[in-house]
Order: C-alpha cells, then sequence, then structure tokens
C-alpha cells in the first residue's frame, strides 16, 4: 500500500480551528458543533501507473535513456535491438536478473536509485539508473460527517473513480501500528458513503484512507 493517505479525529484540548468545512468528527458524547470546531483533516493523493521504455544494444552497447526518472508504481519495459546483454541490478534489486534477456519487465513500488549494468560491457559504459520518486496525484477528500441517531458515524469519501480506497481507523496517533482496515471499496463513481458502526465504541478515534 501507499502511505498514509487522509486522517481525521478530534481532541477536546484543541480550540476551534481557522477553516471548518475541512473538520472531521469522532467522538460521540459531544456535540456536533464542538466536535466541528476540534477536528481537522488532512488531504490525500493518488496517480494513475505510467509505462516507461528503454532500448539497449544493437548498433552500440548502451542503454537509451541511460537515465530515467519515473513515480512510485510506475513500470519499466527493457528491449533488446541485438546481441548478448544482461539488464543486471547493482544493488538489492536484482531487475532482469544476471542472464542475457531480449526483453523483461520491472514494476517498481518503492522509492529511490535503482542502478544497474549489462554484466557483459560495463567496463566500456553499458550502465544505467531508475531513479523513483514519490507520486503527485488527486486529492482525496471526506466530508459530510453525521452523527446518526443510533450512535453510528456516517461520511463521504470523494475520489477517483474505480479506485481502491481503504478506509482504516486508529485511536492511537502515536503509535503508527494502530491502525486498523475497516473497510474496502472500489466505487464506480467518483464518491462513496461510508458508516461506521462502532464509532461509539472508543472515546478517540482517527480516519484515514490508504490507496494500495
Amino acid at each position: 500500500m501507499r502511505s498514509n493517505r487522509l486522517y481525521g479525529g478530534m481532541d477536546a484540548r484543541f480550540p476551534a480551528l481557522a477553516n471548518p468545512a475541512r473538520i472531521f468528527p469522532a467522538r460521540r458524547r459531544w456535540s456536533i458543533a464542538a466536535v466541528v470546531c476540534a477536528t481537522a483533516l488532512v488531504p490525500s493523493f493518488a496517480a494513475a501507473a505510467a509505462t516507461n521504455f528503454v532500448a539497449f544494444g544493437g548498433l552500440n552497447s548502451t542503454f537509451r535513456p541511460s537515465a530515467i526518472t519515473i513515480n512510485v508504481g510506475d513500470t519499466v519495459i527493457w528491449t533488446n535491438a541485438g546481441g548478448p546483454h544482461t539488464v543486471t541490478g547493482s544493488g538489492t534489486e536484482p531487475l532482469c536478473g544476471g542472464g542475457q534477456v531480449s526483453a523483461c519487465t520491472n514494476t517498481f513500488l518503492t522509492p529511490g536509485s535503482y542502478a544497474y549494468v549489462c554484466n557483459f560491457h560495463f567496463l566500456i559504459g553499458m550502465t544505467g539508473l531508475v531513479e523513483v520518486v514519490a507520486a503527485p496525484g488527486e486529492e482525496v477528500v471526506l466530508t459530510n460527517t453525521t452523527w446518526l441517531t443510533n450512535g453510528f458515524l456516517t461520511f463521504t469519501i470523494l475520489n477517483t473513480a474505480n479506485q481502491t480506497n481503504v478506509i482504516q481507523s486508529s485511536t492511537n496517533l502515536e503509535s503508527t501500528n494502530n491502525w486498523v482496515s475497516i473497510f474496502t471499496n472500489v466505487p464506480e463513481t467518483n464518491r462513496f458513503d461510508f458508516t461506521d458502526t462502532n464509532a461509539s465504541v472508543s472515546s478517540m478515534r482517527f480516519y484515514r484512507v490508504m490507496l494500495p
């Protein structure tokens, strides 16, 4: 899964916030007005994956382009234009391995620098580099938060259609291991409603959306 996407919660110690339109309730025994003034949301981002192409071999023992920058989740396809060549990772990621290849593919899920070489021609400069960076994308929004008379909490998620949304909850933001997945949905439209039937169980409850 990608990193933290969205969370909301509340704490009675905080005064009213300047932007009540981005407020999110999470404590049942308070009035809606008090909670709205005490809880803030953080935006979330997602981006579509892309495919990138690198040619190698043929008339020149080179990778073309020799260095590229891509986003997390993107794929690189290497294609051999001729000759015995490898696409061998220089670090812990083997990429296409140590053997000769005519073509190979790798999807990069972690930011970082991925250097690679041709095992047969690296001494004459046949090297390459893939720089993987976190991708920008569309904002995900939680809105229309409402306490129901039965003690449930309902809110609306605004996101791209057909994007997987994993809603998680936590009762303690000081612990990164305290998040629990409570609902997964792939909406056909750019919005859907969620109702937490356990919202009133804990005195403090935060929410976030993860985008795998």
